[in-house]
């Protein structure tokens, strides 16, 4: 939920307007009870962590098609009669593509979860763990479900992120002068 707007005159080098943190509430269930558990969790290198992997995200393979004017494709595209068009098609129901892109997207998920979080992440000793794999491994042991990552991701997201609901409460309420603070 929006709760004022702020108009910036200026942006100034080390002032962290940007940086955003904020709780993500995760259920968990135990014997049939119901707990959330209230994580402390903040967008700072999170950005980092998406930019990297999607440097490595998996592409389908992909082959050129000359389509013609009487080929569902060509109808599609309106090709007139003798008209052709070559075209690259990608098969994103290639094995290989989907279970990449499933590892792809669990990475990315893991790596969004380990950097989002704004709470030490300690092995059985109490040593802070640092390293992002071996934090998630932490995190599997812990008992940590895809779903829980998920929220958390979401919540990660949420930080910086209006939604369209929220967008339309806060600026249907407010007119362009009420609710905003200048800094």
């Amino acid at each position: 939920m929006t709760d004022r707007v702020i108009a910036l005159t200026e942006l100034r080098a080390g002032s962290g307007v940007f940086k955003s943190n904020g709780h993500s509430y995760v259920k968990v269930t135990n014997d049939g009870a119901t707990s959330v558990l209230k994580l402390a969790i903040k967008s700072t290198g999170v950005t980092e962590i998406i930019e990297r992997a999607r440097a490595n995200a998996p592409r389908p393979p992909s082959a050129k098609r000359l389509f013609t004017h009487d080929t569902p494709e060509g109808r599609t595209l309106k090709l007139r009669p003798g008209e052709k068009r070559w075209m690259e098609i990608y098969d994103f129901t290639d094995p290989d593509y989907v279970k990449a892109r499933e590892e792809y997207d669990e990475k990315m998920i893991l790596g969004i979860v380990s950097s989002g979080l704004d709470v030490p992440v300690r092995d059985a000793e109490g040593l802070e763990i640092d390293d992002p794999g071996k934090k998630i491994a932490a995190l599997r042991e812990l008992g940590m479900t895809l779903g829980q990552y998920q929220q958390i991701v979401e919540d990660v997201q949420g930080l910086t992120t209006l939604s369209d609901k929220d967008r339309e409460d806060f600026f249907g309420k407010n007119s362009a002068s009420e609710g905003v603070t200048t800094s």
